[in-house]
């Protein structure tokens, strides 16, 4: 006799306070400067959280020494389990592009106000585009 298991799979609609956002990101035009890189930076974010959000601050953040911002997308607007896509010329220091050629990701953190008004602060779950994505 045959047993099966059905595994059930949470989208986006069961996110509850944990990876409410999630994307893909690309580094193009990137140039080495000895002590810095400079690259446009191209991120795809999902919002999983099952609500609209708009006006959130997007930043850059430095991997290692928190607090460090590389750039912000202020304003930035993601519908209810919808994607936007920001862009920006950026220049991070050599090692934390090091970090990202070794297999790590570049720090991206959403913060914006939820319905209750409350600031809410995440990080955002990136992997490297897939080869022929979109």
């Amino acid at each position: 006799m045959a047993t099966f298991s059905v595994a059930l799979i949470q989208g986006p609609a069961f996110s509850k306070d944990g990876r409410d956002f999630t994307g893909f990101y690309e580094l193009t035009e990137v140039q080495d400067l000895g002590l810095d890189a400079t690259m446009t930076l191209a991120v795809r974010l999902f919002n999983l959280t099952g609500r609209h959000v708009s006006g959130a601050t997007v930043t850059l953040q430095d991997s290692v020494l928190l607090g460090t911002t590389y750039a912000t997308f202020a304003g930035s607007d993601i519908p209810e389990n919808g994607s936007t896509v920001l862009t920006a010329n950026v220049q991070v220091p050599r090692n934390e592009y090091d970090l990202w050629l070794a297999g790590g990701t570049p720090r991206i953190e959403i913060e914006y106000r939820n319905v209750d008004g409350k600031v809410v602060r995440r990080i955002v779950e990136l992997s490297p585009k897939p080869a022929g994505g979109k």
